[in-house]
């Protein structure tokens, strides 16, 4: 058989592929889509070469389609983008793109080969999932209790948006967004000023925990040492707006509280600090563990265990 007979015989194959095949270029310019391909975007072999393809592309994904093409193609290195592809009858429906370069014994890329995969049901179940945590957040965020997530090591990673109605909510919440803007802004601050927190603890946050918010990430930006602090200025106290009254968290939320760092305590037989202490494995600083053990009136020592002689 000749070398264009085999040549057919590949592209008759890959032409009933149950997938979106093609390839290209050294230089990127398409020379082969498959019928599938085609009959999809409802364009002839001759429209989809070259760059003629791009028509089913959708307008607002070519621009960065085409910039990262071009940068696979100057690194000659496998890749993938998302984008949305028109359908023969108008419909736009979301595709992941794979990349792969061809060399030959040189290694010199003289061939491109691509798979085009419909991701379109994937991406409405993440919309979906998207959408749920959203509805999620606006029920959890309508409630008056506070409502704080902590991950496994017992550092909140969510706070619900209810007025702050208890002064020792307060330290928690500063804690969670002191590291997540301090993340966010290449910082790692070591505590907060002791009057910046007292001043926090008196202030009636009219604004709910969102004000907090603003407040924090405000003194991320301007704070030049390790140690958060607030300037009083930004907290604008209203005529006769009454000081938060203390109370404490919801009762299960301390309850795990709790369990968490006992747990802890107990792996580390009692040590706090140190690498092998149970601050380490909770992920907080020795002193704030050592807080929350005394506001929790935990027994740290009954964790220990005697030396022996």
């Amino acid at each position: 058989m000749s070398l264009s007979g085999q040549s057919l015989d590949i592209r008759l194959l890959v032409d009933r592929i149950p997938a979106f095949t093609w390839s290209a270029h050294p230089d990127g310019s398409v020379e082969f889509v498959n019928q599938r391909w085609r009959e999809y975007a409802g364009i002839s072999p001759e429209e989809s070469q070259g760059w003629g393809w791009q028509v089913a592309i959708h307008p607002e994904d070519l621009p960065s389609l085409m910039r990262r093409w071009r940068e696979l193609l100057i690194a000659g290195e496998p890749g993938e983008i998302e984008a949305r592809m028109r359908r023969h009858d108008g419909i736009f429906r979301w595709f992941l793109i794979r990349f792969e370069p061809f060399r030959d014994e040189t290694g010199k890329v003289v061939m491109w080969y691509g798979v085009s995969a419909d991701i379109e049901d994937l991406k409405q179940s993440q919309e979906r999932l998207r959408e749920d945590e959203r509805e999620l957040r606006r029920i959890t965020d309508a409630i008056p209790q506070t409502i704080v997530v902590q991950n496994p090591c017992g550092v909140p990673i969510y706070a619900n948006q209810a007025t702050r109605e208890r002064v020792s909510d307060i330290p928690l919440l500063v804690e969670y967004f002191m590291d997540r803007f301090g993340k966010r802004a290449g910082k790692k601050f070591r505590t907060i000023d002791k009057k910046s927190l007292e001043l926090f603890k008196a202030y009636g946050w009219p604004g709910n925990v969102r004000e907090l918010q603003n407040v924090i990430e405000r003194a991320v930006i301007l704070s030049e040492d390790d140690t958060l602090d607030v300037d009083q200025t930004w907290l604008k106290r209203e005529p006769g707006q009454n000081p938060a009254r203390p109370a404490t968290l919801d009762g299960a939320l301390v309850r795990q509280e709790k369990e968490m760092i006992e747990a802890a305590l107990a792996e580390s037989q009692g040590r706090i600090s140190g690498p092998a202490g149970a601050a380490a494995k909770l992920g907080l600083l020795a002193r704030t563990l050592d807080s929350k053990i005394k506001r929790l009136k935990i027994n740290k020592y009954r964790f220990k265990v005697p030396q022996a002689d």
